[in-house]
């Protein structure tokens, strides 16, 4: 009895992640069928992107940063001046979060590997805007 409740206790993490998972999930199908619309808005400190996007009377927000690391020879001032960055590798700040349109925060995601998969489908979206501006522009 004792084994399954230390089973038990292992995946109740991961269901409870689960759930979060799939949320994003669906986030990533209704931005891709075009049910969830995202704009450019402007960041909090601390990252360089953010995107909004209106959902059933709330607002969803999804910030990113890349973070890089600079050789070793250019760090501190130079670095900054230079790159403008603190850090170059495969590292990212993502955060993902829900509010009112009062400001008010109603969840935050925590930080689960899907949000990538949802900052690539923003940016496709993003971008196939884009490009039916630049063909309207050409067409001009």
């Amino acid at each position: 009895m004792e084994q399954v409740a230390q089973t038990n206790a292992f995946f109740k993490p991961m269901a409870a992640q689960k759930k979060w998972v799939d949320g994003v999930l669906k986030m990533i199908q209704l931005t891709q069928g075009g049910s969830l619309v995202w704009k450019l808005a402007d960041p909090e400190a601390g990252f360089a992107y953010a995107y909004h996007a209106p959902f059933e009377g709330n607002i969803v927000i999804f910030e990113r940063t890349l973070l890089f690391d600079v050789p070793q020879q250019f760090n501190g001032p130079l670095a900054s001046a230079l790159f403008g960055i603190a850090k170059i590798g495969a590292n990212e700040k993502i955060a993902l979060k829900v509010q009112k349109p009062d400001g008010e925060l109603l969840m935050q995601f925590p930080m689960i590997s899907p949000l990538r998969g949802l900052a690539a489908a923003i940016e496709e979206q993003l971008s196939r805007e884009s490009d039916a501006f630049l063909a309207a522009l050409a067409a001009a």
